[in-house]
């Protein structure tokens, strides 16, 4: 037989009823389902008054169904199912209460565990480390030694003691040796650092002598030059010696500038890093600008940033042929061609076109050639003694191309 139950108005306080039917052989009806006790007398009182009749259909696999009646559900049906935030079943109020219990014995469990751990970590330190076996004071004593024994610790001992003897002896010496080989060496330092002094004031001594003597040489120079002596005023006063000395300064002058004569030097261009790139760049430069090829001997580098070149032609009329078109070949271009001068050339060069700077302010018509310079016409050189500008003769180019325009005028030139 089954037994029904039935939840009255004490737990809904609506008037409605709550059939639950049970069949047999089910479990009854527990604290957990219903813990109160006053719900579940007046449950069995109510079931006794509102008994309904039970079918087969009101079993699902040996289930208790729970039959309401019609109309507004209870507020136990109504908190089944419906929940919120804060409420729930009472069968998930204590299936959630027993996953805490769990929860909490785990984590117990967990910290037992690892205390217990701890505990024997430390037990085990402490046996093991202040154990007798690591103890000096509470070890075995040890057996007492042999007469041999002791023998041989005794020579053992005494070569130890032998080796420490022999061993700061051999350093005795090695220190001694070593003070000896530095005191030697610093000795031949110093003999040597004096003898270097003494040298060199010795030579100290000897310029000034020599200096002394050429101060006093140029004062006499100086001298005879303000009294207006000569090297060619016939008197005794140049040795033959300084006559010597001048031809031979004018030889080595002549010389160098018929070396000089067939060179070129070219400012402007790019600088080059080594020989074969200055020579292509040399090649294109000549081909471009004069449609020349294979026209020099040699090549050379200058400067300090290795963009000067200075060029041997094969002949001089390669070199007229240059200088003559330059002005309108590179008029375009920031690319200039110069003669290849000696210091005494580029001396009065300098000095030519410093006297001519004034001439240019004024606005006069001044044009250079060679070592000359036409002012208005008027063909001057520099002079060296005098230190300024003196007439000159007109230059040789300039008679030569007249010749043919004024036939009279080159014969009385050549007359004169």
């Amino acid at each position: 037989m089954s037994d029904v139950f039935s939840l009255g108005s004490p737990l809904t306080n609506t008037g409605e009823n709550v059939v639950v039917y049970m069949g047999e052989n089910q479990c009854q009806l527990k604290e957990n389902h219903i813990p109160n006790t006053n719900i579940r007398e007046e449950a069995t009182a109510s079931a006794q008054v509102n008994q309904q009749p039970i079918h087969e259909s009101d079993y699902q696999n040996n289930s208790p169904i729970v039959k309401t009646k019609r109309g507004r559900r209870s507020n136990l049906e109504s908190l089944s199912h419906h929940r919120s935030s804060s409420t729930c079943s009472i069968t998930d109020y204590f299936k959630r209460k027993r996953n805490l219990d769990d929860s909490l014995e785990k984590s117990f469990q967990e910290t037992a565990d690892k205390i217990l751990a701890s505990l024997k970590k430390k037990q085990f330190r402490e046996e093991h480390l202040s154990s007798p076996s690591n103890d000096i004071s509470s070890s075995a004593p040890v057996a007492a030694s042999s007469p041999e024994t002791m023998n041989d610790c005794e020579s053992i001992l005494k070569a130890i003691n032998d080796l420490r003897v022999d061993l700061n002896n051999k350093m005795d010496a090695l220190r001694i040796s070593n003070e000896d080989k530095f005191s030697s060496l610093e000795n031949k330092v110093s003999k040597r650092i004096e003898a270097v002094e003494v040298k060199q004031r010795t030579d100290f001594k000897n310029l000034n002598n020599k200096y002394d003597n050429l101060a006093l040489s140029l004062q006499n120079i100086n001298k005879r030059l303000d009294s207006g002596t000569t090297p060619n005023s016939g008197n005794d006063m140049y040795p033959a010696k300084m006559n010597k000395l001048l031809k031979i300064a004018q030889n080595m002058e002549k010389k160098d500038r018929e070396e000089r004569k067939d060179n070129i030097v070219i400012k402007g261009l790019n600088n080059s890093h080594n020989l074969e790139e200055a020579t292509v760049l040399i090649n294109d430069f000549l081909k471009s600008k004069y449609g020349l090829s294979n026209c020099y001997k040699s090549l050379k580098v200058l400067g300090k940033d290795q963009n000067i070149y200075k060029i041997t032609l094969m002949n001089s009329e390669l070199k007229k042929q240059i200088m003559a078109n330059k002005k309108r070949n590179l008029a375009d271009t920031r690319v200039f061609i110069e003669n290849d001068l000696t210091e005494q050339q580029a001396s009065e060069m300098y000095n030519l076109r410093l006297a001519t700077k004034e001439h240019k302010l004024k606005g006069d018509k001044v044009k250079f050639f060679r070592n000359k310079v036409s002012i208005n016409d008027k063909w001057m050189q520099w002079d060296e003694d005098q230190g300024g500008l003196v007439e000159s003769r007109t230059p040789v180019r300039n008679i030569e191309s007249k010749k043919n325009n004024n036939p009279t005028r080159t014969s009385k030139h050549n007359k004169q």
